[in-house]
């Protein structure tokens, strides 16, 4: 198995930050990785940002009751 550097914490807030800053970044199927260490967290990412958009639907206040 060859060697891998693994990504320090800053490169990977750094990439979630600019995955952020685009708009429509976690809706967009388009990837900047396509495989590797970076692909899994891209994907990760864009998951963990989808269920926070669900997460907010689900606390709404401005709702009736079900």
């Amino acid at each position: 198995m060859a060697d891998q550097k693994l990504s320090s914490s800053s490169e990977i807030v750094a990439f979630h930050d600019a995955c952020l800053a685009g708009p429509g970044w976690v809706r967009s199927s388009a990837q900047k990785f396509a495989s590797g260490a970076w692909n899994a967290i891209e994907d990760n990412h864009r998951c963990n940002c989808l269920l926070w958009e669900e997460e907010d639907l689900a606390r709404r206040k401005s709702v009736p009751d079900a």
